[in-house]
């Protein structure tokens, strides 16, 4: 299918390009990105059992391993490798490409990374959030070479093999090391990474299965890939990612629904605006049931607190937040060890992290950088939204939804400022929506357009 005309704009002619890969390419490249990511994000298929969980973790080696970012030694070369894969896509981009930088974004976008480099100089420890830097500078040249050659459904696609192929190896590692103990009250599904990552990638790889299904002749198959996808998510008991992926679901079904099926979802939203006060009507035994599923089988530390998270949040603004209010600690330089320990210590729980990406961010950047960071978030929805509505194109829809995903998930989990694959897909859709805009440049194949 082609896309549809693109409306009159300022930017000029549009052109028609394409950033088709044959199969081949296309697998090849994905492969490329999976493996780098592998060895860079220390996956293992004995997770569970090498890293364990709870009390049988060694928490002086977690604590080292995050104040001095030694996930692995391989590390700065796989990013090393990753912006140089980057660069040859940049270098073999379709030919008639052009970018089309215009609006308040990419300078919004420039000045953050600014910020981020510029951080090095009132940090607390330069050579650790100097290497940081460098990674995430990497990170930027990468996701800005690689949009140059992928379309955004191969983003989709993407998004849809590494969750795949992430979903079913987490599944087998723990079926084959015996750890597969759906009995266990206690039970969370880690695989081959931990299991708030694992819900995070299996959200992304649920939403692009849902796009993918609208251009398939297979929409049987991709629907057993949401089952799976879903099940899979429900096992590794990850809130934050069910948050996300609910938030992303509604961005796609409300925004890209005809008018009969919009009203619909409007009812939906009115039945959940309703059930907070049915509960109060009604009594405590329907809150306790609800609160049981929220909970998703985990144990009640507090749910009013988030487990946890509203003491750690008061306690990290209080006491370093306002020490250093406008400009933090540098970028992904407060965890040191001495902050770790101290940290773990107030809330007698082992914390390595704030438990949010927008608390991590302030504490790193600082209001400015938090207020840059969260206006990235809003301007690339706004914009990604603005483009489905001018082409059509539902990939653009998917842009939409994935980063209100992101932008959700983030206020209880770290996401997108990590450098994992997770935030690099992030960086992705963002780029995307920086460098390309459809009314200036129209994509012949492939596209994913509304189902007839």
């Amino acid at each position: 299918m082609n896309a549809a005309s693109p409306t009159t704009s300022p930017i000029g002619s549009p052109r028609t390009v394409s950033f088709e890969l044959d199969g081949l390419k296309r697998l090849i490249a994905f492969l490329i990105i999976t493996g780098l990511f592998w060895v860079s994000d220390n996956y293992f298929l004995s997770y569970k059992q090498m890293a364990g969980t709870g009390d049988t973790r060694d928490a002086m080696a977690l604590i080292d391993a995050a104040a001095t970012g030694s996930v692995g030694s391989l590390r700065p070369l796989m990013f090393g490798l990753l912006a140089a894969f980057g660069i040859v896509c940049w270098m073999a981009r379709p030919a008639g490409l052009r970018t089309s930088i215009h609006g308040p974004l990419p300078a919004v976008l420039s000045a953050f990374v600014i910020v981020v480099g510029m951080s090095i100089l009132w940090c607390d420890e330069p050579d650790l959030v100097m290497r940081r830097v460098a990674a995430f500078m990497l990170f930027v040249v990468a996701s800005w070479g690689l949009v140059h050659r992928f379309s955004n459904v191969d983003l989709m696609r993407l998004c849809f093999l590494f969750g795949g192929i992430a979903g079913a190896l987490s599944l087998g590692s723990e079926i084959m090391t015996g750890t597969f103990k759906l009995s266990d009250s206690d039970f969370r599904l880690y695989g081959i990474m931990h299991a708030n990552s694992l819900g995070a990638t299996l959200a992304i790889f649920i939403l692009a299965a849902f796009a993918l299904r609208q251009r398939s002749d297979h929409r049987f198959w991709y629907l057993l890939a949401i089952g799976f996808g879903v099940a899979l998510l429900l096992l590794t008991k990850s809130r934050s990612a069910m948050v996300g992926l609910a938030a992303g679901l509604a961005v796609w079904a409300f925004l890209g629904a005809r008018d009969r099926r919009r009203a619909a979802w409007l009812g939906i939203l009115a039945l959940a605006l309703i059930g907070p006060a049915v509960i109060f009507l009604f009594g405590e035994e329907l809150g306790s049931a609800i609160e049981k599923a929220f909970l998703m089988g985990r144990k009640a530390e507090s749910l009013e607190t988030g487990t946890g998270r509203l003491p750690l949040w008061e306690h990290l603004i209080s006491h370093y937040v306002a020490e250093r209010p406008f400009l933090g600690h540098g970028y992904q330089g407060f965890w040191t060890a001495d902050h770790i320990r101290s940290v773990t210590a107030s809330q007698d729980w082992l914390i390595l992290h704030a438990h949010s990406g927008y608390m991590n961010v302030l504490l790193d950047l600082g209001l400015v950088g938090l207020c840059l960071f969260a206006l990235i978030l809003v301007l690339s929805i706004v914009r990604s939204y603005a483009y489905f509505k001018a082409t059509q194109d539902k990939s653009w829809l998917f842009i939409t939804a994935l980063l209100t995903w992101a932008a959700v998930a983030s206020f209880f989990d770290t996401l997108l400022m990590s450098l994992s694959i997770r935030d690099f897909i992030g960086m992705l859709a963002i780029a995307k929506v920086v460098l390309f805009d459809p009314r200036a440049v129209r994509v012949r194949e492939p596209v994913l357009a509304p189902a007839e």
